[in-house]
This record gives C-alpha cells, structure tokens and sequence, in this order.
C-alpha cells in the first residue's frame, strides 16, 4: 500500500546571494524523506524560480510551510512574497547562547 504524504515542508538556508533549499514530507507513517534539494540565487528571478520548482515536485492537494532562519535582512524579500502570495511561511529565531 502506498504510503500517503501528510505534511510538505521546504527548508531554506537563507544567504545574501543564495537560497538553499530541500524539500521534505512527512509520510502517514510517520516517517520522514528528504527528497529534493537545489539552489536558487535570492533576488526576484531566483525566488520565482524556487516557488515554481517547489510547486512542480510537491503534493498540490498538501499545503507546503517555507520555514527559514531569521538572518539579518537577507531573508525578508523572501519571506514577504511568500506571505503576500498566501503561502505558509514560518521564520525561526536563531540560537542565541
């Protein structure tokens, strides 16, 4: 039996000139696969280029949470388009020792 995806995610490294991002999901066995990876300049053709290549290897019926690190001003642009095209997006404080 094929096992269905219950939970979509890309993860982004966020730099001043590059988006790193993987995809994974969470299966309904709970198990978890890294299945993608790529990355994307981070100016306006490169965040296109990352929302289009993410909605083409996803589950269109599972909604996808963009969950990058707060990293000075690097990842605002970023974060705003997602926010201002409805796409779930989470941005994470980093560690502070």
């Amino acid at each position: 039996m094929k096992k269905k995806v219950v939970k979509q995610v890309a993860g982004i490294d966020v730099a001043q000139k590059e988006l790193v991002v993987t995809l994974g999901r969470m299966l309904d066995d709970f198990s978890i696969e890294l299945f993608a990876h790529q990355v994307f300049k981070n100016n306006d053709k490169g965040i296109l280029a990352l929302v289009e290549w993410t909605k083409k290897l996803t589950e269109k019926e599972i909604s996808i949470r963009f969950v990058m690190e707060a990293t000075g001003v690097y990842h605002q642009k970023f974060a705003y388009y997602l926010d201002q095209n409805k796409h779930n997006v989470s941005i994470v404080l980093p560690n502070k020792n």
